[in-house]
Parts: structure tokens; C-alpha cells; sequence
């Protein structure tokens, strides 16, 4: 009895997560709207990480769910400034069943940064935007 409650809240607080995660996120006083995923994507992931204060590096990987899925879309890298998130550098992306790329760039000190992604699976939209970096 008590390893079936356990069970039931875990995934009673599993299904909440989900749906609070499908809503929009309040960030640095900007609505980020998110777009969750839906059958198409099997994994999104995207990370922005920095080296030695200046150097940062975007991560991505995209996994389509079904063989022989096309994969397109967009990864950006977006600069803080003047109130608002501005591109500063961006990379296409066109492959079938998965995508995976590492870049680096070099910023400026004391500036705030964060990589957005945004494409299709197929005919699914997808978009996801990381952490904010500052340096």
C-alpha cells in the first residue's frame, strides 16, 4: 500500500512539472513563451556554458522520434542590451533523424548572454532557450 502512494504522488508531481513546464516563463522581466514537445522529438537539449570569462559554448542536440525525420531550424546566441535580447551570432541547422553541435564564441565582459533555439521535426515546431550567462 505505502510503495502504490509513493507511486501515485511521484506521478501525480511528474504530471505537474510537465504542465507548469509547458507555460509561459517569467525571466528577467520578459515573458519567454516555451513550446513543449509533441510527438515528433524525442530529446531537445541545449546548454550554454563559459570558459575563462570570455569564451562561451553552445551545446545542441536534437533527436527526432521516428527514422528518417528531417530537422531544421535555427540556434541563436542572444547579448542583454539596452533592455532587450539582441542576436549576436547564429547557426543553421538541416539534418535527418539527429543533430548534435558544439560552438564557441568569444563575448565581451560584463554582458549578459543565453543560446535560443527555435525549428521543425517534420511539421512540429520546437523552440527552447537556456539559462542566462553573465559575465
Amino acid at each position: 500500500m505505502k510503495k502504490t502512494t509513493i507511486l501515485s504522488v511521484s506521478i501525480l508531481i511528474l504530471f505537474l512539472v510537465v504542465l507548469i513546464s509547458s507555460k509561459e516563463v517569467l525571466a528577467n522581466s520578459e515573458l519567454i513563451p516555451t513550446v513543449p514537445m509533441f510527438n515528433s522529438s524525442s530529446l531537445i537539449t541545449l546548454e550554454i556554458y563559459s570558459h575563462n570569462n570570455n569564451i562561451l559554448e553552445i551545446n545542441c542536440f536534437i533527436k527526432a522520434k521516428y527514422p528518417n525525420s528531417s530537422i531544421f531550424g535555427t540556434v541563436f546566441l542572444e547579448k542583454y542590451h539596452h533592455g532587450k535580447w539582441v542576436v549576436v551570432k547564429s547557426w543553421n541547422f538541416n539534418d535527418v533523424n539527429s543533430i548534435s553541435f558544439v560552438k564557441s564564441y568569444k563575448t565581451n565582459v560584463d554582458s549578459a548572454y543565453r543560446a535560443r533555439t527555435s525549428g521543425f521535426i517534420e511539421e512540429e515546431e520546437f523552440s527552447k532557450i537556456t539559462n542566462i550567462i553573465k559575465l
